[in-house]
């Protein structure tokens, strides 16, 4: 019988969305089969040993992505009856994918007339490919790749709240592709006068923010219940 000791092992790094399970699989296994596999997630202490060579995800969150270095051992006989040991190691990186969560200012407050630029902070993996910003008649304002909302000239009719709608496409390491939605909004008033803000670069932006992140399916690219107008 052929033996050999661990070579290349690993499968190609692995995308998956985040909330979805997945079996990550060892190949191009040695003879006799690995009686020890451990894998253990580099810059901290978390470490797995078991004997298969497989590692099943349940629901994986963002937190159960990053690198991790994989080690396999077996056991050969030798030509003299002893048994040695061997052991091959890899590194394998797991890339959760999830959907925006948009952090926007709570108010922006202007003087009649001033030019503003509105950005959102936005925690999504990937980045979004769009933005969507529509004013409170569910006017599209703005559409880009930027999360920046830019009002010029300032005045009553511009004024009011303004949502923000960000999507991502995620694709997986199957080549299953989804979308995933994030909202988030701010509202714009007029100052009375330009005393109202001084020292402030005749704008203000109040410390609070709020964050919305959608429930809704992937897959849909319509905003949910609470966010239609």
């Amino acid at each position: 019988m052929v033996q050999d000791p661990p070579k290349s092992f690993m499968t190609s790094d692995v995308k998956i969305v985040e909330y979805s399970s997945v079996n990550i699989t060892l190949v191009n296994l040695p003879n006799p089969l690995p009686y020890l596999t451990t894998w253990r997630k580099t810059g901290t202490r978390l470490t797995w040993h078991q004997t298969e060579a497989y590692r099943n995800y349940r629901n994986i969150s963002r937190l159960d992505g990053g690198e991790f270095l994989v080690n396999i051992t077996n056991r050969m006989v030798v030509s003299n009856g002893t048994i040695r040991e061997a052991w091959g190691q890899e590194l394998l990186h797991i890339d959760v994918l999830y959907k925006p969560t948009v952090s926007c200012p709570r108010e922006y407050v202007v003087v009649k007339g001033g030019n503003i630029n509105i950005t959102c902070s936005i925690d999504s993996n990937p980045a979004p490919d769009i933005y969507i910003w529509t004013n409170s008649r569910a006017e599209t304002v703005q559409q880009g790749t930027q999360p920046t909302l830019t009002l010029t000239a300032v005045g009553p009719a511009t004024t009011g709240r303004y949502k923000c709608k960000s999507i991502n496409r995620m694709e997986s390491t199957t080549g299953a592709m989804e979308s995933g939605l994030g909202f988030g909004d701010v509202l714009v008033t007029i100052g009375e006068k330009k005393g109202d803000v001084k020292n402030r670069d005749e704008v203000t932006e109040r410390d609070e923010r709020v964050e919305y992140s959608t429930e809704s399916d992937y897959t849909s690219l319509d905003p949910p219940e609470a966010e239609k107008n």
